[in-house]
């Protein structure tokens, strides 16, 4: 049904106007890899998957690094349209990606980017708050 693909397309339209918004050098916000996994999602809903995957590589190209989300996002678009290459072409970055874990700078990249993941705001860190109760004076 025509009106339903255009219906589908909406959204993805305002995403993606966001997310342009967003790259405007005089934008307050950065985008992130939340940022372009939703406009990937919203690519995936508007079965655009052409769009879907150049927004990949400007993740790539911001020297973002892709998460689960990312490529099941990209699975998703290429389901929507039957895109049997799509889903092959995702397969082969998700190796590609695994393979790299396997290279120690990448592991060391992967611990340096997970401190500063834990260090967030976003995240609990109910380290801290144990060493905290555990900070009581015993010399009483």
């Amino acid at each position: 049904n025509m009106e339903n693909i255009e219906d589908s397309k909406e959204p993805m339209q305002r995403a993606l106007q966001l997310l342009h918004k967003m790259q405007n050098d005089n934008a307050n916000v950065v985008p992130n890899i939340v940022t372009y996994n939703a406009a990937i999602r919203a690519c995936a809903e508007g079965r655009d998957l052409k769009r879907a995957f150049q927004l990949l590589e400007e993740v790539h190209r911001r020297q973002l690094t892709p998460t689960v989300v990312t490529y099941g996002s990209l699975m998703t678009a290429c389901e929507r349209v039957g895109s049997i290459e799509g889903i092959n072409r995702v397969f082969r970055m998700m190796a590609r990606t695994n393979d790299d874990t396997d290279d120690p700078d990448s592991q060391q990249q992967q611990q340096q980017s997970s401190s500063l993941t834990t260090s967030s705001p976003y995240h609990s860190n109910n380290n801290n708050n144990n060493n905290n109760n555990n900070n009581t004076n015993t010399n009483n």
